[in-house]
């Protein structure tokens, strides 16, 4: 029987060429969920004039959803009621809330879209 060595490392190599179809795919999959969830939101968010709306953009390369208005902030963390202005859904901590309401829906879209059963 062979004596076993400590401290084994693994070594693998990969040919870019290899990884670039699939992560193409993978990075297409991760634009399309992070509109999803943006469009998601936008029930959830105040709309006075829409300029909050206006502002929301993704950045797929890095998974996050950017609302750009200079009073964003002051909006999702402000103690306030859901249902005011201009809807019944719309309210603070906008994206928490579609979180909880939908995140089910998103990760099935997400699955069907990989070809999961």
């Amino acid at each position: 029987m062979p004596k076993q060595r400590k401290n084994r490392q693994a070594q693998m190599t990969l040919d870019a060429r290899q990884l670039s179809g699939r992560y193409e795919h993978m990075r297409q999959l991760g634009a399309g969920l992070c509109a999803a969830a943006a469009a998601a939101c936008l029930p959830y968010m105040p709309k006075v004039t829409g300029a909050l709306i206006d502002s929301v953009r993704c950045d797929a390369e890095k998974g996050e959803i950017h609302v750009g208005a200079h009073y964003a902030r002051r909006v999702y963390y402000r103690n306030g009621s859901v249902g005011r202005p201009s809807g019944p859904l719309r309210g603070p901590q906008w994206f928490a809330r579609m979180k909880a309401d939908k995140a089910g829906a998103l990760l099935q879209q997400l699955a069907h879209d990989m070809g999961v059963k």
